[in-house]
């Protein structure tokens, strides 16, 4: 049995600033990355963070959309998995989803 190596990351996300905070995603998936870790799990709403509804509709957004992209791609080049917790945008509504990501590839969604 292979065993499997898990990074569980803790960090303050802006409310709002998606960019600031996939920045800090790559800086940590890195780290992990080279210590060995397999999958990464974030908290959730790490990515557009915790607000008034206001700031999380502007940064919500659709699955697949530009920020699952970026995880997309990101999983890949770096040959990890990624949970990740994001708010979207489905036919207007706003749900809170954890988004598992594994080289490139959508394994699931988990909507709370």
């Amino acid at each position: 049995m292979q065993n499997i190596r898990i990074a569980a990351m803790i960090f303050r996300s802006v409310s709002g600033d998606v960019r600031r905070n996939l920045d800090a995603m790559v800086h940590w998936i890195k780290i992990s990355k080279n210590e060995g870790a397999h999958v990464i799990c974030f908290p959730e709403l790490n990515i557009t963070g915790y607000s008034n509804l206001k700031e999380i509709k502007n940064a919500a957004e659709p699955v697949p959309g530009p920020i699952t992209q970026d995880l997309s791609n990101l999983s890949k080049s770096q040959e990890i998995i990624i949970l990740a917790g994001i708010e979207i945008l489905p036919n207007l509504s706003i749900l809170a989803i954890l988004y598992i990501m594994a080289c490139g590839v959508l394994l699931g969604l988990r909507f709370c």
